[in-house]
């Protein structure tokens, strides 16, 4: 079975398909919240599906973790699937129009997972330990008053 898909309108290019080789899912980055629908080869494999969902996330494909969701009615991520493993192909997870491809941030470096699950250490430099640095911003102002007050 062959559905058809016009290319472009203007030239009247056709492009013959085979009906069940793409599926449509729901690209979701979280963070910042990104939702874009778009059609994928399910002949593709995993790290060639990330080289395409990094133009729509802006996640590294070596940064990115790639699962699969169900799609709660309300259009919320739903039930994991599986999660995708790069050397496989998209089409061993059988996936199914309108179901979520979640993409995560998974780099040690990444600042947005490091900062979302608080893991960034907080530099804390106590009052005392704060005077007793010179050359600093405080100081200086202090210095400026002092001298435009005399």
């Amino acid at each position: 079975v062959y559905k058809r898909q016009v290319s472009t309108q203007s030239t009247g290019l056709w492009l013959l398909q085979k009906a069940g080789m793409s599926v449509k899912l729901v690209v979701v980055q979280t963070a910042f919240s990104i939702r874009n629908e778009k059609s994928f080869s399910t002949s593709l494999s995993v790290a060639q599906l990330k080289e395409k969902v990094q133009m729509i996330v802006g996640i590294e494909p070596n940064n990115m973790k790639l699962s699969l969701h169900q799609q709660n009615g309300n259009g919320t991520v739903g039930e994991k699937v599986a999660d995708l493993e790069s050397s496989s192909e998209l089409s061993s997870y059988s996936p199914q129009d309108g179901m979520l491809l979640v993409a995560e941030e998974i780099s040690a470096t990444g600042l947005l997972n490091q900062d979302e699950q608080g893991q960034t250490p907080k530099f804390v430099l106590s009052e005392e330990a704060y005077q007793k640095r010179s050359g600093d911003f405080q100081k200086w102002l202090n210095e400026k008053k002092d001298s435009t007050t005399k």
